[in-house]
């Protein structure tokens, strides 16, 4: 394993969007791979992100609470081998706490810990934690990947687990590795869940095909992603600042169920946007939200 190095990078960064991730099949792998474009890395990548919101609901507090990030350049429904160096961005907003470990798991069959001790003394904080996973640990076939930033009870702002997960998928391929594709079914990659002590997850998915097809090939004219909404709600927008005041533009705001979301390019500019697709359910402590954000680039003539 490479020797752990955590960056801490501006705050300017954080409401930074990436560019767009494209094919990386033409760049040299000697260069050092780009974290947030994408560019470098030795397959295909897009930059995806997961979110776990918590917010108590009082008088004053923040509209979108506290959260945390877990985002990476991720191989989606590509084919991989040896090993998968993955740089986690991860992000803390509005001091949710302490993130102690940064893992990754392919579902049900590998499992890999990074400790960390990631503390933001101001309301936005980002950090890169390279890891490399091992897929000849790991059997052949379609593996759901789980990237979790991690903030322990003991470390938690309220004193309650909290954290972000994803439901990510990969093809590994490793000669006479043997074995055969994780239960886990394609139609939930791209998803994302954020996770609270008493609540559980909160679930989102937009797969198996739609996700994919939105970030991978240039968006031009009116397009659609279907995406099910596991919890209360159902929320979709457009480049959204919710730490300045903006929803950005709104898609879907409904109770939970599967959507059909329609997006009218005509109407963005060309070149990236972010979609961020989130579901919530409160109890009497507060309201927890997942949420995924999928990067897409706007190409009309």
């Amino acid at each position: 394993m490479r020797t752990l190095l955590l960056l801490a990078v501006s705050a300017a960064l954080v409401l930074v969007m990436p560019p767009f991730a494209r094919s990386t099949t033409d760049v040299s792998l000697s260069d050092t791979p780009d974290p947030f474009t994408c560019v470098g890395y030795p397959e295909p990548r897009w930059y995806l992100g997961s979110q776990g919101w918590w917010r108590q609901n009082l008088p004053g507090e923040a509209p979108e609470g506290r959260h945390v990030h877990a985002e990476t350049c991720f191989p989606l429904h590509q084919v991989v081998s040896g090993i998968l160096h993955l740089d986690v961005v991860v992000k803390l907003h509005n001091q949710p706490g302490k993130v102690s470990m940064v893992r990754i798991q392919a579902f049900n069959v590998y499992t890999l810990i990074q400790p960390v001790s990631l503390e933001c003394p101001t309301n936005d904080c980002t950090f890169i934690v390279p890891m490399d996973v091992d897929t000849t640990k790991i059997p052949n076939g379609n593996r759901e990947f789980r990237i979790t930033a991690n903030i322990r009870a003991g470390d938690a702002t309220f004193g309650e687990r909290f954290y972000q997960t994803t439901r990510w998928h990969a093809v590994i391929d490793n000669s006479g590795s043997g074995g055969s594709s994780g239960k886990e079914s394609r139609s939930r990659s791209p998803g994302a869940a954020g996770w609270y002590q008493g609540l559980s997850y909160a679930n989102l998915y937009c797969g198996p095909d739609d996700g994919f097809k939105l970030i991978s090939k240039p968006v031009a004219g009116v397009v659609t992603i279907t995406c099910r909404f596991t919890r209360s709600t159902a929320f979709a927008t457009i480049d959204p600042d919710f730490h300045h005041g903006s929803s950005g533009t709104v898609l879907l705001n409904a109770r939970a169920g599967t959507w059909t979301i329609t997006i009218d390019s005509t109407t963005l500019t060309n070149g990236p946007h972010r979609l961020f697709l989130s579901t919530s359910a409160s109890n009497g402590s507060g309201t927890l939200t997942g949420a995924l954000v999928l990067t897409f680039n706007v190409q009309n003539s």
